[in-house]
């Protein structure tokens, strides 16, 4: 299914400015939670490559965006090149 040009949900609930932040975030969330899930590393294992608490890892596959910020994201993307 082609989404360009398709509005996020975000945009219905927030302001565009928030929208656009939110929906980036959720991007990097889902790239990160895409590497882990294709990592087959295990939970340490995985947790040493993103430099986070095992903890942290429950909180990226459930997609639990409150929890992480813009900058955070982005680092981890960065460690993991994705």
């Amino acid at each position: 299914m082609d989404r360009s040009g398709a509005r996020s949900v975000f945009h219905d609930l927030y302001p565009p400015a928030e929208a656009e932040a939110m929906e980036a975030r959720s991007v990097s969330l889902m790239a990160i939670s895409d590497w882990l899930e294709a990592s087959g590393l295990k939970a340490r294992d995985a947790a040493l490559r993103l430099g986070v608490p095992e903890g942290r890892l429950h909180d990226i596959r459930a997609g639990k965006l409150s929890r992480f910020g813009a900058e955070e994201l982005e680092a981890l993307r960065a460690r993991v090149g994705v």
